[in-house]
């Protein structure tokens, strides 16, 4: 079941977060006061859809996203790039090592744009990593997305315990909300 975020979801959210960006390529390791104030902060904003999986009471992924105007960073990439209409901007989306495999990003892809869709936004936005295959097949295959800039970004990784700053080629896909 896919279904907007509760108060009481938090907890678990940033647990499953934190797990999900240990992995590879991210190697990132966040404290639960940061990603919990992260979390807070996003549920201010008046366009969020933050949503969640959940199967027998239990998490099992999360999404979010919001409008892409609040994205000057990678918005100044795309100067040369003609944006379209309205655009929401897939922020995070995770999903519990133990689940994925099932369909559950794409049922929160679908979901959220869909809701998207209904708020008046016509085209979609998303980063990710070179290394995240997934998320681009689904972005540039199944949702007909273009990558439309690449950017270099350096971040503190955690590696065999080892923290290490290190640079990561992102990928900024971009497209018109397809009818699924």
């Amino acid at each position: 079941m896919i279904r907007n975020v509760r108060l009481s979801d938090l907890p678990r959210l940033v647990e499953l977060y934190r797990v999900c960006f240990r992995e590879p390529p991210w190697f990132e390791e966040f404290t639960v006061d940061e990603v919990m104030a992260d979390f807070q902060k996003m549920l201010e904003l008046p366009e969020i859809i933050f949503l969640v999986a959940e199967k027998d009471d239990y998490i099992t992924g999360g999404f979010i996203a919001y409008d892409f105007a609040r994205r000057e960073d990678i918005g100044a990439l795309l100067k040369e790039h003609p944006l379209f209409g309205q655009t929401i901007y897939s922020a995070e989306i995770f999903i519990d090592p133990r689940t994925r495999q099932r369909g559950l990003a794409r049922s929160l892809i679908a979901d959220h744009l869909a809701i998207a869709k209904r708020n008046g936004y016509t085209h979609m936005a998303a980063r990710t990593s070179i290394d995240q295959q997934i998320i681009q097949h689904l972005y540039l295959d199944w949702l007909e997305a273009g990558v439309v800039a690449r950017q270099t970004v350096v971040s503190t990784k955690i590696i065999d315990g080892i923290k290490t700053e290190s640079p990561d080629e992102r990928v900024i896909m971009y497209g018109k909300i397809p009818s699924l």
